[in-house]
């Protein structure tokens, strides 16, 4: 398991992100509780991962004693994170957010354990009637008179606040942010120790962490998220408001620390899918589980991708997304198939020995079938494309928490605190990076990377960038990993051709991108992502005239027919 090999990786995102300090408002005194508790839980890590590596390779212990040894320390370790991490809250929940998308074999289960509910399920941050009083001061009314409906309990707790859900006097429905009191200062030095701790145990990620630094210091002002809101809902809406909805802001009703928008319904995309598949095996006589057990344990593989990443069959086999559409569509085919024979016999008993007197009809099932989850990531994707090379104002936070599955169907992408703006310029360069990403074409990486986006290695070394551009921006397959964990990879880049600087304009894109393809590799797909953003890119440098290398299959193709450019755009 890769965590055997170096738990480094989690090790120094757990501990430098959610590690052991105290909250208090004192940023020295936090910065000091920090290096106190998290560093000698770092340097135990470490110091197992250096005396079993060489004791490995010694012959004098085995792999299994060298797993089992980090087995220890995880679970030594992860409920001590968990409380200090729940006390802490602010950079440190988002930190947890960010780890619980990350594949479990980068994540151990004793974290991840407790991280994947951070997702949507903090605990509050503030007392009771706390928020209501902040909502009075803010918007200078007593809710009584502001809303016909207020719910104290809140809905969703974040890393900077919570949310309530109240009605307005004319009956709409709405979601207020509430911010926590003080939480900004916290945030900030807390982001501050971290940089200092990543200066010392690992450099390569102090550029973007700088840029996060400032693009998540942007959420401490919900009058500024109302307003990338409504933009970013006036530029998604018309293109994909028919499978899309984004909360419009109330912005009179808007102040730094109180935000009012419209309120979306929905479940957590996962639990939304569950839920539609336990709804489906009901309507149909059966339960979720044995439906699964029918289609995904038997038939013949019939039905692979029933549940939608819900049997543990499932989330053992690797598939591409393209595959996962597929069994979706065959799934869904069988089962409507089912269906259909199911109520054409129900409907011979109905009018044959049905309609003899005191016989009861047989009720016909239900041929709805639930949503496919591969369709719903795809179209995830297409929109964060839109976003990032059309509008050029996206969420650079897509955790599962903020995608839900609507009653009507649409997903809710919700939550636009961290939306970063990037112009033309920047656009049509991170469009020509991502099919080069795609030809895996080195030396044009190196190329655009450098020259075109800014970014500087020591070195200047393709095959590195390669590689690790592409863990960024588009898979972490063995093949980029070649059996190192993200820690190991992370130091292997490092020592080949350390970054010198990271253009800021590129780093977030590497979040989203690492995010959807966590959320993908929950359900047990291999998530290449510039599959699905390369026609944006393509359709975007040609709007604008702009030359790109074509796929090596086209540019063979092409030259076979003796064309030198048979793609508009390419060369």
């Amino acid at each position: 398991m890769a965590f055997a090999k170096g738990v480094g990786a989690f090790v120094v995102s757990a501990t430098a992100g959610f590690g052991g300090v105290y909250a208090t408002d004192d940023g020295v005194r936090r910065s000091t509780r920090f290096w106190v508790n998290v560093f000698p839980i770092y340097a135990r890590y470490r110091y197992n991962q250096i005396v079993t590596e060489r004791a490995l390779a010694a012959g004098t212990i085995t792999a299994a004693e060298k797993t089992a040894s980090f087995v220890a320390l995880h679970e030594e370790y992860a409920p001590i994170s968990r409380d200090l991490c729940l006390e802490l809250r602010g950079f440190y929940l988002k930190q947890a957010q960010l780890m619980s998308v990350l594949q479990d074999d980068f994540v151990p289960p004793q974290y991840m354990a407790w991280m994947a509910t951070m997702q949507d399920r903090a605990p509050t941050a503030m007392a009771p009637g706390e928020a209501r009083a902040i909502v009075e001061r803010e918007l200078g009314a007593p809710v009584s008179t502001l809303f016909a409906e207020w719910e104290d309990e809140p809905c969703g707790c974040a890393s900077i606040g919570q949310c309530h859900r109240a009605t307005l006097p004319d009956g709409r429905r709405v979601a207020i942010k509430v911010m926590a009191p003080g939480v900004e200062a916290r945030f900030r030095a807390d982001m501050k120790t971290t940089i200092r701790f990543c200066e010392l145990a690992m450099p390569q990620h102090v550029s973007p962490l700088q840029e996060i630094e400032k693009q998540f210091l942007t959420e401490f002002d919900y009058s500024l998220e109302a307003r990338n809101l409504r933009l970013i809902h006036r530029n998604v809406t018309p293109v994909w408001g028919d499978r899309v909805r984004v909360p419009q802001p109330l912005e009179a009703m808007c102040s730094k620390n109180v935000l009012t928008m419209e309120y979306i319904p929905g479940q957590k995309l996962v639990d939304g899918i569950r839920a539609q598949w336990r709804a489906f095996a009901e309507r149909n006589g059966t339960t979720l589980e044995e439906l699964e057990a029918k289609l995904v344990g038997g038939g013949g593989g019939d039905a692979e991708g029933v549940g939608q990443g819900q049997g543990k069959q499932q989330l053992l086999q690797r598939r591409t997304l393209a595959e996962a559409e597929a069994e979706d569509a065959r799934v869904a085919s069988l089962l409507r198939a089912k269906v259909g024979v199911g109520n054409a016999l129900r409907g011979a008993y109905n009018w044959t020995v049905g309609l003899l007197p005191f016989v009861p009809s047989l009720a016909y099932a239900s041929a709805e079938v639930p949503a496919s989850l591969a369709a719903l990531m795809k179209l995830v994707l297409d929109v964060h494309a839109h976003e990032i090379l059309v509008d050029g104002a996206f969420n650079g936070d897509p955790h599962p928490g903020n995608i839900l599955l609507c009653p009507d169907g649409r997903l809710g992408l919700i939550d636009y605190g961290q939306v970063k703006h990037i112009p033309l310029a920047a656009r049509l360069n991170y469009a020509k990076l991502i099919i080069a990403i795609n030809n895996g074409d080195a030396e044009e990486v190196r190329r655009i990377s450098t020259e075109d986006c800014g970014n500087v290695t020591k070195h200047g070394r393709a095959d590195v960038g390669l590689r690790l551009t592409t863990y960024y921006h588009d898979r972490s397959g063995e093949d980029v990993l070649q059996g190192l964990n993200v820690q190991e990879f992370m130091d292997w880049a490092e020592e080949e051709d350390p970054m010198v600087f990271v253009a800021p304009d590129y780093v977030m894109q590497a979040r989203v991108s690492v995010m959807l393809r966590g959320i993908s590799n929950a359900f047990g797909i291999d998530l290449h992502v510039t599959d699905y953003w390369r026609p944006h890119a393509e359709e975007l440098l040609n709007r604008y005239g702009v030359p790109f290398k074509p796929a090596p299959a086209a540019a063979a193709a092409a030259a076979g027919a003796g064309a030198a450019a048979a793609t508009t755009g390419c060369y």
